[in-house]
């Protein structure tokens, strides 16, 4: 087919097809790209506040151990000065 015929490809518009093509397949990458981000943050959020919990919860816990220990000393204490 000669240039400028109906049909006929030019290598101008060709590559401007190509072109067209990597720019969509690029926009595809970065909306897939975009997503995944958003879904990182907000697992990321999710686990910060979890984990933020749990160190509360293990603080709990330590405090209550401590406290244990203190008393559990304290009934040695008695224990041996009933003994005596």
């Amino acid at each position: 087919m000669p240039p400028g015929a109906p049909g006929s490809r030019s290598p101008v518009s060709s590559k401007s097809a190509q072109a067209q093509a990597v720019l969509e397949a690029a926009k595809n990458r970065l909306a897939t790209t975009q997503s995944l981000l958003v879904t990182t943050q907000e697992n990321y959020t999710k686990s910060s506040a979890l984990l933020v919990e749990q160190q509360n919860k293990l603080g709990d816990i330590q405090t209550t151990l401590t406290k244990l220990t203190a008393t559990t000393i304290s009934l040695v204490r008695m224990i041996k000065i009933l003994h005596s």
